[in-house]
């Protein structure tokens, strides 16, 4: 189930609570484990950057993460061209 959030056209599965309605944060970097990847995706929805575990490579970045850049952000990382994510 979605909620809507008041004032926003953010919708959230249930039981998902908005950073702001939170009482402690935590940086990006705090909340993954040693041997995460993610996303790192700007106010406007697009894709800013990926955060690599150190020691991985970029030409191992798992098929889900490829298909979700190309999907949902038009990024393909298998391409040899300019696609820089920082």
């Amino acid at each position: 189930m979605l909620k809507f959030l008041s004032n926003s056209n953010t919708f959230l599965r249930k039981g998902v609570v908005p950073m702001s309605k939170k009482k402690t944060y935590v940086t990006f970097e705090e909340s993954l484990e040693d041997d995460d990847w993610g996303l790192i995706i700007g106010k406007n929805g697009n894709l800013k950057g990926m955060f690599i575990p150190e020691g991985q490579q970029e030409e191992w970045v798992p098929e889900s993460i490829v298909e979700i850049c190309e999907k949902y952000f038009g990024v393909d990382l298998d391409a040899d061209n300019d696609n820089t994510l920082h």
